[in-house]
């Protein structure tokens, strides 16, 4: 079967399944439906944790030794295999010949952590074997636009109240990381029950929390925020470097070049998925085409240029500051 983090607690309230996967990026989401699946095989009887990291060494015989040697007197086992993004081969033929004797397996919970697997791994045997003898998690990352809502929930439920200057400078310093907006929480759990938090009782736990990456620049820049963008960017030109960011840039303007080029031509949902743009990301494609015309993205294009020579040095100029200017661009489909 298939579940998300909010349906894997339901369903551990009615079952517990031999074995679990669950897939996700984000490291504080996944670590948590980790320990709500391991309280419910501890309340099950399955007492005994073994964890193991899987690389690329990894040798099936260890796993044989863990799973087949159960002694008369034994408790049950959770044994816990975290993996990268990768499932090494022999982990796989290991998984499908386990699965396709899982009645031999009774006393032993399995559960498999990894990154967020791509759509040609979910297609291999191992994988549909898992999904019928057990359970897979998706975990999915919490995005910007989404962000405040999760800020929100979080809050509400250790019944922490935020005016909402205070909500906003929390929601600005912390978001894209939710592992620090959590203990952050924490920490005013313990010392705010009952009062209405303000600006001078969070701002000491904040100091720019916040983590970006490119593909959170491209989305804002899409969508208009020119607040948030320029943000973004000025987070970025301390973490990564301008090459990078001006890829990510003129990728989409080139997107957004043939979208206009061949709308007329063939519907916008066949453009959208030859250009690999899936349901979440059209939302913001079809504002930045609403409100970027194509000579405003050739403008956009040619800025791209320049600051690709100055990238290099062929060209005097200030990096950062036509990166900056090509944002606003971007965002308001006019020059500043």
């Amino acid at each position: 079967m298939k579940l998300n983090a909010e349906g894997l607690s339901k369903h551990l309230q009615t079952k517990l399944c031999p074995v679990y996967l669950i897939q996700g990026d984000e490291s504080l989401l996944v670590q948590e439906s980790l320990d709500v699946l391991h309280e419910a095989a501890k309340q099950n009887g399955f007492l005994e944790k073994t964890s193991l990291s899987v690389d690329s060494s990894f040798k099936r015989n260890t796993l044989n030794d863990l799973t087949q040697n159960f002694s008369l007197f034994s408790e049950k086992k959770r044994v816990e295999l975290r993996c990268g993004d990768k499932i090494p081969p022999d982990l796989m033929a290991w998984i499908q010949d386990y699965l396709a004797h899982i009645q031999q397996y009774q006393d032993l919970c399995l559960i498999i952590t990894t990154g967020k697997l791509s759509a040609q791994q979910q297609k291999a045997k191992w994988w549909g074997a898992l999904e019928q003898a057990g359970a897979v998690i998706t975990i999915w990352d919490v995005d910007l636009n989404q962000y405040p809502r999760w800020l929100d929930q979080r809050l509400a439920a250790q019944k922490l109240k935020l005016t909402p200057a205070a909500r906003q400078l929390f929601i600005e310093q912390s978001e894209g990381n939710l592992l620090a907006a959590a203990q952050i929480i924490l920490k005013l759990s313990l010392t705010n029950q009952g009062k209405v938090i303000d600006i001078p009782d969070v701002e000491p736990l904040l100091s720019d929390h916040s983590h970006y990456g490119l593909f959170d620049l491209s989305s804002q820049v899409l969508l208009g925020n020119a607040k948030r963008s320029l943000r973004i960017l000025n987070q970025l030109q301390h973490e990564e470097e301008a090459i990078l960011i001006l890829w990510a840039l003129s990728r989409e303007i080139k997107i957004l070049l043939q979208i206009h080029a061949q709308k007329n031509k063939m519907p916008l949902q066949q453009l959208y998925r030859s250009f690999g743009i899936w349901d979440k990301r059209q939302p913001e494609v079809e504002q930045a085409l609403r409100r970027l015309s194509t000579p405003i993205l050739y403008q956009c294009l040619q800025q791209c240029a320049e600051i690709d020579l100055t990238c290099k040095g062929l060209k005097a100029g200030n990096v950062w500051f036509s990166l900056k200017q090509l944002v606003i661009l971007m965002v308001t489909g006019r020059e500043c």
